[in-house]
């Protein structure tokens, strides 16, 4: 964060929210025990980092998540398990509340479907409203 942000936003808020985007610390364990067995990431762990993210982000009403396409790459292997986004928006795509609702080469959008603002934003891509 530059300066011009420091005096812009909470300190404490800009924290909370970079540790809810790395998948907390639910997810730092989950890669380090991977790490640790030399293995990748399960999808039953991903699905695990993905309950915790949509408690996280439903605790602060959040129903929109625009992610920018450099936390969500797969990283190289070198860096596989320090990339702790990567395996947060992993665990945003296997929690069937955050639907990607578009996507291109520069970001991904996922709306929590069980608000009504996010329910219309994804009923729209079928209906022709959004």
């Amino acid at each position: 964060m530059d300066g011009r942000a420091q005096a812009a936003y909470n300190r404490e808020a800009f924290e909370e929210w970079s540790t809810i985007m790395a998948g907390g610390v639910i997810t730092a364990q989950i890669v380090a025990r991977a790490e640790a067995r030399r293995q990748s990431v399960s999808s039953d762990d991903y699905v695990k980092i993905g309950q915790w993210m949509d408690e996280q982000l439903r605790s602060y009403n959040v129903w929109v998540v625009l992610m920018p396409q450099g936390e969500y790459r797969t990283p190289p292997p070198q860096k596989y398990y320090r990339k702790m986004s990567y395996h947060a928006i992993q665990g945003i795509e296997r929690n069937p509340n955050w639907p990607l609702v578009f996507f291109n080469n520069k970001q991904k959008l996922f709306v929590d479907v069980r608000t009504p603002r996010g329910k219309e934003l994804f009923d729209g891509i079928f209906n022709g409203k959004t």
